[in-house]
């Protein structure tokens, strides 16, 4: 956290309480979730209990800025998100830096829900790329031991 900024936990809640009014739009950049939110479009975040694997969610980073990527899963309370073009998630938050859910995206005044079927997109996203992992580290271990 940078001198003099306000906490995480502290921005997390403010934005948390705005977004149960369901009018919490928030300006993103970056091109971290790829053609999921293109750099510059405005997302709107909702208020829910807690990610399911697949969904995009805004959370308080320990920089106090908000990140918008999409849930991977919990272990030991701690959830783990990443942007859709990232090789790797973002370091493990707990419920309190998460803000919400997006269920909207608005590019360039064109509007668009995330439900459902794009949450669905979203996990087979997620379990495709590790399905590929999986697949480039078998093929590094048989290169390994073949016999020449």
């Amino acid at each position: 956290m940078s001198d003099g900024a306000t906490p995480p936990e502290t921005i997390t809640r403010l934005l948390r309480r705005r977004a149960e009014t369901g009018t919490l739009w928030v300006d993103t950049s970056g091109n971290s979730m790829g053609r999921a939110i293109p750099d510059g479009a405005r997302v709107r975040i909702v208020a829910a209990a807690q990610p399911r694997r697949g969904e995009v969610w805004a959370m308080c980073n320990d920089d106090s800025r908000v990140i918008v990527h999409r849930a991977l899963g919990v272990v030991d309370g701690r959830w783990w998100l990443q942007g859709d073009t990232n090789r790797a998630p973002d370091p493990p938050v707990g419920l309190d830096r998460l803000i919400g859910r997006v269920d909207e995206i608005d590019v360039a005044g064109r509007r668009r829900r995330l439900g459902a079927f794009k949450r669905l997109i979203g996990r087979a996203r997620l379990d495709a790329a590790a399905l590929r992992k999986r697949v480039r580290v078998a093929t590094r271990r048989v290169g390994r031991h073949t016999i020449r």
